[in-house]
């Protein structure tokens, strides 16, 4: 496919106000916690804005700089007086190195600011569905007024700080898509009512910064093309909202899906790449002014197609960028096959801004550690002979570190092809961008001369007489046989033979585990039409699940009549049925077939057998600790980028 797209559209110029830019592509607005406790720039964002501009971006944007006191939260940009220009300046100088347009985005967070600042303000009393946000306060007039003035004198500080154009965060439920929204604006002075006088926030905001700042530092305000949110503005709503704003003088609008307070998530595998673009389609035909959207679109191929059909005009990858600093870069070169893909896991970005904790990736152990020299790939001094035996996310890591530092590599696995948890997960329903990171290694495997050896299972002899100079274990876990009757009864599987379909499965199948693997085998097979019943020791399914991938799958859970009990175990399994005890009281249930799905045991007797068998011998992933897949990646990683 890679020789099929020239990705024309995404490397043309563009132009946003009175900025001509060198490729259509931005790096999104991307909260990362990164910065210093105090607000001011660290090494750490610093690096990773440098090498998202050394990638070829044509603008990249900070994240957040807040505007208020207020309105901050922990481990992000402060803008809110004069005495923090020199350190957005820091910001504005790595991105101009690397020859991108550097833009300021500037917000507050409104009722999602830090909860230990007190009481959050918003346009009127609401009471967040996330419990942690708590119920926020009505805002006076002075007040409104006062963060009207703190968004103008922001930018202005980013038009000192070198800055080459400024961003407004307008969504996601802070503070002025608050006012936007019926959902929350219950006013009823000239900042309530009306969808114009919901609007005047934002436009008196831009305003301002017009007046005071020259027509050759554009400002692009990010909105929801689609609130999600019950009581919320309409799509037809927000369409005039972004007419408004319009003829207000803005310069580009960038969209958002959805609020962080959303009933459902915008971000997840669930949703099918390029979805959102029917929206933007629609605002296209009531602005004229430059689109720049991201949601749902991680592949190239998906913003080349809507930049070709006019969809957008700009491309404004934010996860994307986290798994890869580089798009650009590849693209240009013509090896869109060496991009990390996203996967829409959330596990390190989404999830952890809630919490307030840097982000990190799971394809990509090099994001946030760009400024760590450990982490830096360099050529070997010496090259070596370098054995991996295990072909899951762990030991493909670790293949691919190595060769790319030009040792050479053989890698040794069992299976008939390569990938181990992540190709098990990829096959169950609406998770299949993981097998785009399975094919990823698999592609590198191939492109860095690593000779893959599969359907291949390595005993301690055959490996003493490999002649390793570093021998790399990564064979993983297995699913952890309970103590109970009738375990050893032929009905009973553990759920990667399920996944992998190297069992035959009944019509009633009982799933003993209810953490993310027995969820997603419990989807699996309930689209192959069987009957399943989840029985889970925790008080509810889904622990191990982050919080925006668990909505989805509670809601699938139930359209699909996937039975759940919680706060139970299984005390014994019969021919056709198992007991089953919940809170003192014990219940049959039919099940022709129970797969095990519980804690998972490593698979450590080539870990213990193979010690002193090369000069150097490493373990990575499961078989050392079981755990996600984040953590088998880091591990590879880490032992390839030191031999």
């Amino acid at each position: 496919m890679a020789g099929d797209v020239g990705f024309r559209k995404l490397l043309e110029p563009g132009q946003i106000g009175g900025l001509r830019t060198k490729n259509r592509i931005r790096v999104a607005p991307t909260t990362t916690h990164y910065a210093n406790d105090d607000g001011t720039a660290s090494e750490r964002e610093l690096a990773w804005l440098e090498a998202r501009a050394a990638g070829g971006a044509a603008i990249v944007t900070t994240a957040i700089a807040c505007v208020l006191p207020s309105g901050t939260i922990p481990l992000e940009n402060h803008l809110y007086d004069d005495s923090h220009i020199p350190e957005m300046k820091k910001y504005a100088d790595v991105i101009h190195k690397h020859g991108a347009l550097a833009f300021c985005q500037v917000g507050h967070f409104g009722r999602h600011a830090d909860p230990k600042l007190g009481t959050p303000m918003g346009p009127s009393v609401f009471a967040s569905p996330v419990k942690r946000f708590g119920t926020c306060r009505e805002m006076t007039i002075e007040e409104v007024e006062q963060v009207r003035d703190a968004h103008i004198e922001a930018m202005c500080r980013a038009k000192k700080a070198g800055f080459d154009g400024g961003d407004v965060h307008g969504g996601a439920g802070y503070m002025i898509s608050s006012f936007f929204s019926p959902a929350t604006n219950k006013r009823t002075d000239k900042y309530g009512g009306s969808l114009e006088n919901r609007a005047r926030l934002a436009v008196e905001i831009l305003d301002g910064i017009k007046r005071r700042l020259s027509k050759d530092f554009p400002v692009i305000y990010r909105v929801c093309a689609d609130e999600f949110m019950p009581g919320g503005n309409s799509q037809e709503d927000l369409r005039r909202m972004a007419r408004i704003l319009e003829e207000a003088g803005v310069d580009a609008l960038g969209f958002l899906m959805g609020w962080h307070d959303a009933p459902v998530s915008s971000l997840g595998m669930e949703i099918p790449q390029g979805h959102f673009l029917y929206l933007a389609e629609a605002m296209r035909k009531v602005v004229k002014v430059p689109l720049l959207m991201s949601f749902r679109i991680n592949s190239p191929y998906v913003a080349e197609k809507a930049l070709e059909d006019g969809k957008i005009d700009f491309w404004e990858p934010c996860r994307q960028f986290i798994a890869d600093p580089e798009i650009p870069k590849k693209l240009m070169e013509g090896r869109p096959e060496d991009i990390i893909p996203c996967i829409s896991c959330n596990q390190g970005c989404f999830s952890r801004v809630f919490f307030y904790q840097p982000i990190w990736c799971l394809g990509n152990p090099r994001t946030g550690r760009e400024y760590d020299p450990s982490y830096e790939i360099k050529p070997a001094q010496v090259k070596k002979k370098v054995v991996v035996i295990g072909g899951g996310p762990g030991g493909m890591e670790a293949a691919k570190i190595a060769a790319t530092r030009c040792h050479d590599v053989t890698l040794y696995e069992k299976e008939p092809s390569l990938g181990g948890q992540m190709r098990l997960s990829s096959k169950t329903p609406f998770r299949g961008e993981i097998g785009n990171l399975r094919q990823h290694f698999v592609t590198q495997m191939d492109k860095l001369g690593v000779k893959v050896k599969l359907g291949t299972m390595v005993t301690p002899e055959m490996a003493r007489q490999l002649g390793a100079d570093v021998l790399i274990i990564a064979t993983g876990s297995h699913s952890a046989m309970p103590e109970v009757t009738g375990i050893r009864q032929a009905n009973v599987v553990p759920v990667d033979d399920v996944l992998d379909e190297k069992v035959s499965v009944g019509q009633n199948v009982v799933i003993w585990g209810g953490k993310l693997i027995g969820v997603q085998a419990a989807e699996f097979l309930q689209e192959k039409g069987k009957t399943v019943t989840i029985v889970e020791e925790f008080r509810r399914v889904g622990k191990d699940i982050v919080t925006t991938e668990l909505m989805g799958f509670r809601r699938r859970l139930k359209e699909h009549n996937i039975n759940t009990l919680t706060n139970a175990r299984i005390t014994r399994i019969e021919p056709k049925s198992v007991v089953v005890s919940a809170e003192g009281k014990e219940q049959i249930v039919a099940a022709d077939t129970v797969v095990i799905a519980l804690e998972r045991e490593p698979n450590s007797e080539l870990v213990t057998a193979l010690q002193g068998a090369a000069k150097e011998v490493y373990a990575v992933g499961d078989c050392v600790v079981p755990r996600k897949m984040r953590g088998a990646i880091q591990e590879g990683f880490k032992v390839a980028n030191q031999i």
